[in-house]
């Protein structure tokens, strides 16, 4: 039999019924009677005729009708009782409902499955309240049924994001987000609660690792040695580590929100500034060596590694980065080291003056120089006369001391720009470049002037003059060892003609026999060098 003939069915059996009730009370008096006795028919009643007509013909219809009515309504009413039945069942959401009693009196499968506990339509407060435990996720302390949200909105609580973690008796654990309210009748009246519970259990777990990957990387970076800091595209510290305040004496606070180049030496500025840039614009990592200012030492050097941050997935040069990531470590000793074995290779121990490696280096760079420049370029052979008798009658210490102020005035009586170099014994050699003969001569007279002021040593005046030899690059050479060469051989020309003065080299300058011509000579030269 289908759905249709079962409804129909129904409808004519009650139908059937109704009709049966009308006719006994319409005619159940004079039925009564005809038993009775007290009424006989006499087969011309149109009274009772036309009752009957009018319940067949006239009520039953109505009813009939009425009838299939109420049974099309009660249809929808269950059609649309199990779409919502349905919806109820298929929430991605735990909904519950408990009387004022607090006894459950329906949820969906949703929460059965959140708590692990068997479906049924009545489950008493006891039983659905005991099933489970629950726990306050932040202190781990069990909370009392009557502090749980659905007894909480019994009591005219409403109940927003109340987390809570569920263990049942099988083992299933879960945390929950419980939103409840209560429900009221037509008066008003608290006649039960409904909760919403939401599975937020992926979410702790991430929070929670989220939580302890924090706590590493803080104590990580409250123990490193290394800085660690983060700066914006405006160039601005968003963090900055605690080692900050371990190794440059600050307080963490006072670098973030700051503008990094603040903490840059002057002389760095340049230097960060570029790193940035290159960052920014190349979306590739930098490395760079700076000072920053330190509390208590002053400024220190800085050893740093650039890297760009974005907050895209994207990885490509072409976009710019969010953040700058910088971690940084002190240098300061490193660079004190640096330097003194930067002292002891290219710098007289004596003097303080460069010595002939430098000196190389340095008249390479200043030939190329001049060959962009297209200007002229000096250099100048010098020789002390008159050391070899200080030395041997005041003895070497007193040498020494007179080497040293020799340099100090060589310093005082040249340019800046100029460069001095001790090239062995009491032999200098004087680089000047972007100079025509007229600011050589200028340079040899200052020389001059200056070097043969007397000197006190061991309460003696002494005097020491400076005999120089000046060769021009590249007019009279273009090779450096060359260049060195006729500049010496122009000086020991100038010290034939008497000494304390100065000589230009040319092709047509008489050849004076030199003692450096001398092979053991020129080997002990060798060990100057």
């Amino acid at each position: 039999m289908s759905q249709k003939q079962i409804t129909q069915y129904k409808i004519g059996g009650k139908f059937l019924i109704i009709l049966a009730l009308l006719l006994i009370g319409q005619f159940a008096d004079r039925l009564v009677g005809l038993a009775v006795g007290e009424v006989r028919w006499s087969g011309s009643e149109w009274p009772v005729l036309f009752d009957l007509i009018y319940v067949l013909f006239i009520v039953a219809p109505v009813v009939l009708v009425f009838l299939k009515q109420i049974q099309g309504h009660l249809k929808e009413l269950e059609k649309k009782e199990a779409f919502m039945e349905n919806i109820f069942e298929n929430m991605y959401e735990g909904v519950s409902v408990v009387d004022k009693q607090g006894n459950l009196t329906k949820k969906n499968q949703i929460i059965s499955d959140y708590i692990d506990l068997d479906y049924k339509h009545y489950i008493p407060f006891k039983e659905w309240t005991s099933y489970v435990t629950y726990l306050d996720p932040q202190s781990e302390v069990s909370i009392e049924p009557e502090q749980l949200p659905l007894i909480r909105a019994l009591r005219g609580e409403k109940v927003q994001d109340q987390q809570l973690y569920v263990m049942s008796k099988n083992g299933v654990t879960k945390y929950l987000s419980v939103n409840a309210k209560c429900l009221r009748d037509d008066k008003d009246n608290i006649v039960g609660a409904v909760s919403v519970a939401r599975d937020i259990t992926k979410q702790k777990q991430i929070e929670q690792a989220l939580a302890e990957t924090n706590r590493k990387y803080e104590i990580i970076a409250n123990n490193m040695s290394d800085l660690i800091a983060m700066i914006d595209k405006r160039g601005q510290i968003t963090y900055a580590s605690p080692s900050h305040e371990t190794v440059l004496g600050y307080p963490q606070e006072m670098f973030e929100t700051k503008e990094a180049l603040n903490f840059v030496h002057p002389d760095d500025l340049d230097v960060m500034q570029h790193l940035y840039d290159e960052i920014l614009f190349t979306g590739k990592m930098k490395e760079a060596e700076y000072r920053v200012k330190h509390k208590n030492q002053g400024w220190v050097w800085i050893e740093v590694l650039g890297s760009p941050i974005s907050q895209s997935d994207h990885q490509q040069s072409t976009i710019i980065p969010d953040e700058i990531l910088l971690i940084s470590r002190e240098i300061t000793e490193r660079k004190k080291l640096e330097e003194q074995l930067k002292q002891m290779a290219y710098y007289d121990e004596l003097t303080d003056l460069p010595n002939r490696k430098l000196l190389d280096m340095h008249l390479k760079k200043a030939m190329a120089r001049t060959n962009r420049t297209g200007e002229s370029l000096a250099s100048m052979f010098i020789d002390l006369d008159g050391f070899k008798e200080v030395n041997d009658k005041l003895g070497h210490n007193s040498g020494d001391e007179l080497l040293k102020i020799v340099a100090a005035r060589f310093v005082s009586c040249l340019r800046e720009e100029d460069f001095v170099s001790r090239y062995g014994g009491d032999e200098f050699v004087v680089i000047l470049e972007n100079v025509a003969d007229e600011g050589a001569k200028e340079a040899a007279d200052r020389i001059i002037e200056h070097l043969s002021k007397p000197i006190s040593l061991k309460d003696e005046e002494v005097v020491v003059s400076p005999s120089i030899g000046i060769s021009h690059y590249p007019d009279d050479s273009e090779e450096m060892e060359e260049l060195l060469s006729k500049a010496d051989q122009a000086m020991y020309y100038a010290k034939s003609k008497g000494k304390n003065t100065y000589q230009f080299y040319h092709d047509d300058l008489p050849k004076v026999q030199s003692i450096t011509n001398n092979p053991i000579v020129k080997v002990i030269n060798q060990f100057k060098k």
